[in-house]
């Protein structure tokens, strides 16, 4: 058999990254990042108010966590949607012609993951918040409050991290493996899960508050 007519292993063929699998992702992970640093803002802010006036009740509490809520919520459920809509956008563009590839899946784990850190803080600094309230909590509350303080601080940091490097995965040219890319659509699904898990995490965080017989702020007034 002539050594011109064996057939050669087939190299995956390189291609540019598509810009548009990393913007529209990115701009989702940000979105989650920006309601983190966001609702740590507020909070901190709610804690400072709330000491100086030494006569805050349940109803102020709630009423806090409804406000913050409804900031934080906005931003991670329009993050929510475009990471749903850039979820289908891989998934078209795997059945159709393209010049350019998919990024690997665990590239959209490094720029999302960190991004989830701020808000996910801030959900757990409030279900302690709300355990502290409720009575479930046995620590001393003023030793809470500044524990709860130093967490928000850190999601703040965390957010604002997040948010600087993530433009280094939308924007920084690099080739990858043309072809299907599972791993991509697993990965960035898994992301936009955490996300919706957060958005859960807060609304119940809210109705559990909401629930108690002690509170009667009406957040519909």
């Amino acid at each position: 058999m002539s050594l011109f007519t064996d057939e050669q292993p087939q190299i995956p063929e390189q291609a540019r990254v598509s810009i548009l699998e990393r913007v529209v992702p990115s701009l989702s992970f940000g979105l989650a990042s920006l309601s983190g640093i966001v609702g740590s803002i507020m909070t901190i802010r709610v804690f400072i108010v709330l000491r100086e006036a030494e006569s805050a009740g349940m109803d102020s509490i709630a009423e806090a966590l409804s406000l913050i809520n409804y900031a934080m919520l906005g931003l991670l459920g329009l993050s929510l949607a475009i990471g749903f809509g850039g979820t289908i956008f891989i998934i078209v563009r795997m059945f159709s012609d393209r010049p350019k590839s998919s990024p690997p899946g665990f590239l959209y784990l490094i720029a999302g993951i960190p991004n989830l850190i701020s808000p996910i803080l801030v959900a757990f600094a409030w279900s302690v918040v709300v355990d502290v309230v409720l009575g479930r909590n046995a620590d001393d509350p003023t030793a809470t409050g500044a524990w709860i303080s130093q967490i928000l601080i850190i999601a703040v940091v965390a957010g604002v991290v997040s948010l600087i490097i993530l433009p280094i995965f939308s924007f920084v040219p690099f080739s990858a493996r043309r072809g299907k890319k599972i791993s991509s659509v697993v990965a960035l699904a898994i992301v936009v899960i955490g996300i919706a898990a957060i958005v859960i995490t807060l609304i119940g965080l809210a109705d559990v508050l909401m629930s108690d017989p002690s509170v009667t702020y009406d957040p519909s007034r």
